[in-house]
């Protein structure tokens, strides 16, 4: 079975520091990231930059794990340029992506934008949904790819900045 991908892309605003992910500040460096050696963060192979870049967002020039009490997620940690613009945290069950997905429901409430769309051939289910937290200046949007078989499936989790007032998500 494919891993599961729970993407958490997140990107602050322009001048906002408070924009942050975690235990990293968006806009700095990879030495900078990398001087973070107790949290276990260290420079990608090409194979993990290869993998974990999306070409929107960045490449994933670092790599590390994060935990909550619940789960423990790999991460790689996306730049673009040389700033730190996002992180992407993988998941192997998609137990575990609803599980996130619920959660995210439960902080900020019913998705101010949902798409769902399904595919008769493949019998692939495709979804989108998005919310918006003004308190931490982010957008944070899911994306759900999955098929009956459970043999493929992707689940993905972004945070970017909330640029202007009228941007509120997909």
């Amino acid at each position: 079975m494919k891993k599961l991908f729970l993407a958490m892309f997140a990107f602050a605003y322009a001048t906002a520091a408070h924009a942050d992910w975690q235990y990293t500040h968006w806009g700095q460096s990879l030495d900078e990231l990398l001087a973070m050696t107790y949290k276990g963060i260290r420079k990608a192979t090409p194979e993990e930059t290869y993998g974990g870049t999306i070409l929107e967002y960045g490449q994933a020039l670092a790599v590390g794990a994060y935990s909550t009490s619940e789960f423990t997620f790999p991460v790689n940690f996306l730049f673009a340029g040389s700033k730190l613009s996002g992180v992407v945290l993988s998941m192997d069950t998609i137990s575990q992506a609803f599980a996130v997905r619920a959660r995210l429901n439960d902080q900020y409430g019913d998705p101010t934008k949902s798409d769902k769309r399904y595919n008769d051939q493949t019998s692939c289910t495709d979804e989108d949904s998005a919310w918006v937290d003004k308190g931490s200046g982010n957008i944070i949007t899911t994306h759900f790819w999955y098929c009956s078989s459970l043999a493929s499936h992707t689940f993905t989790l972004m945070y970017r900045p909330i640029l202007n007032a009228k941007d509120t998500g997909l």
